[in-house]
Parts: structure tokens; C-alpha cells; sequence
């Protein structure tokens, strides 16, 4: 008897994890907040622009001590981006659930490089480049 019990309990759990009522997808439904603050070398820098990747609708700049606070659709590694200048910046991966308010802390900028260049291609509606 113990054993049926078992395989029923575990078919239950199978069926309701495959129509999402045991997932934790819906944690990452909404919006949320995400907040920090963008330091070069420990010290505070205004002007930052912030964004995450995919939602530049969404980017703000930093005020006078570094600190912003972004809406950002919630989701499942996320990217935020902060670009000050021509060659700082950062990129920092985080989960958010809806509804919730994430505190990233001290966030330093790094040199990135500098693009330059460009890109000649027959056709430039087939042109593609990826710069990781």
C-alpha cells in the first residue's frame, strides 16, 4: 500500500510540475526595482547612464552620490549596463521578481575599450556584428 501511495504521490508532483503550478516562473512576472551605486576607485559619479540590456525605455543616470533606482521588467539573468564616458562601464547579471526592490550596492566602473572602425558589406541589411 505504501508503495502505490509513493507512485501517486509522485505522479501528482510530476503532473504539477508540467502545467507550471510547482514552477517558479511566475516569480518573475511584472516589474520591479533595481538600485545601486556606480563608483570609479570608491568615490560616487554623477551623470552615469543606466539601463537594463533590452529595455533602454527603462534607463535613468545616477545623481550626485552615485545612486540610481531603475523599473525593470522582471525576469531571469538580467543585464545591467552603466556607460560613463567613452570607455567605462559595467555590466552586472541579476535575477529580480516582480513586485520586489533589488539593492545591487557598490558598483564600480572598469575601462571597456573603445570601438572603432567600421563596416563595409555588399548588401547592409545583411550586415551583422557582435561585439561582446
Amino acid at each position: 500500500m505504501k508503495i502505490f501511495q509513493f507512485c501517486f504521490l509522485c505522479l501528482v508532483l510530476v503532473l504539477l510540475s508540467s502545467c507550471g503550478v510547482l514552477s517558479n516562473q511566475h516569480f518573475f512576472e511584472g516589474e520591479g526595482r533595481v538600485q545601486g551605486k556606480i563608483v570609479i576607485d570608491g568615490e560616487p559619479i554623477s551623470g552615469v547612464l543606466v539601463f537594463a540590456l533590452g529595455e533602454p525605455e527603462f534607463m535613468t543616470t545616477t545623481t550626485a552620490d552615485g545612486s540610481f533606482e531603475l523599473l525593470v521588467s522582471a525576469g531571469e539573468d538580467r543585464q545591467l549596463i552603466a556607460m560613463w564616458g567613452a570607455n567605462l562601464g559595467l555590466r552586472k547579471a541579476f535575477d529580480l521578481a516582480g513586485d520586489v526592490r533589488l539593492d545591487l550596492g557598490r558598483l564600480s566602473l572598469t575601462e571597456i575599450g573603445e570601438l572603432v572602425g567600421g563596416l563595409d558589406h555588399p548588401d547592409p541589411s545583411q550586415a551583422e556584428a557582435i561585439i561582446d
